[in-house]
């Protein structure tokens, strides 16, 4: 099976991913928006290319996508440069691949304590369904239409809402898109995830342009303003990833 690990840098230290440049099944992809890495961090399967510098992991997630339409690699997986703070155990979630449904979150957490977001997330709390070889994974199980969870109140979605004409963002999202909801919408923390390229190809390339569009256009018709604004509306993405992959085109 051939991997992408198509990874958003800012400024992080990657060189955790070291381990990585021995696995010749993996192709490490890295958008990298701060100084350029030297070749003591990089492998022969990693890939450096010039981020686009715009604040969110969506438009370097979608830039592979687009570019790589019709040569992906049998399973994608995207993640931020340094995803613990959202999940603890992701070199273990790495580990584990074989074990890894066709949509699969990589997250545990909001934050990492002391700004957790509920007890829910408490271990205790959790049962076995939601670790993989005891690596720790979370979703809350319904998202819904105003983003919020249905296990427990995120006090971050009632002020981001406060910005938007609506607060029904998910069948807004859907609708202008012509995505056909799926028979299940989690809600995840953070945009780490992994999905296989027929998931991914459930979508024509150009779903994935008019996406992109619309995350950088300078007008939007959700906001009060009538403004885009590419960070919140890779927010709205970074929740919405899931739902949008389990999901399906209208016409599909």
């Amino acid at each position: 099976m051939s991997i992408d690990i198509v990874v958003a840098r800012y400024k992080e230290d990657i060189s955790w991913m070291g381990y990585l440049g021995r696995r010749p099944n993996h192709r490490i992809i890295i958008f990298n928006d701060g100084e350029p890495l030297n070749d003591y961090i990089l492998y022969k399967n990693m890939i450096q290319l010039e981020g686009d510098h715009k604040p969110c992991e969506a438009t370097k997630y979608l830039s592979y996508i687009i570019c790589n339409y019709n040569k992906l690699a049998d399973r994608v997986v995207f993640t931020q440069a340094s995803p613990f703070d959202h999940s603890p155990d992701f070199i273990g979630l790495l580990d584990c691949y074989d074990k890894w449904a066709p949509v699969q979150n990589l997250t545990f957490r909001g934050h990492p304590p002391p700004w957790g977001f509920s007890q829910v997330l408490n271990e205790e709390k959790l049962g076995a369904e939601q670790y993989i070889n005891n690596n720790r994974v979370f979703v809350d199980l319904y998202l819904q239409d105003n983003l919020q969870g249905s296990l427990f109140e995120d006090y971050f979605i009632p002020i981001f809402n406060q910005q938007f004409v609506r607060n029904d963002i998910v069948p807004y999202f859907f609708n202008k898109f012509n995505i056909k909801e799926g028979t299940y919408r989690p809600k995840a923390f953070g945009a780490c995830f992994s999905v296989t390229r027929e998931i991914i190809h459930k979508y024509p390339r150009e779903f994935y342009i008019k996406l992109y569009e619309w995350l950088i256009a300078p007008t939007n018709d959700l906001y009060l303003d009538g403004k885009g604004n590419i960070k919140d509306n890779a927010i709205i993405l970074e929740y919405l990833w899931l739902p949008i992959f389990y999901g399906g085109p209208l016409d599909g």
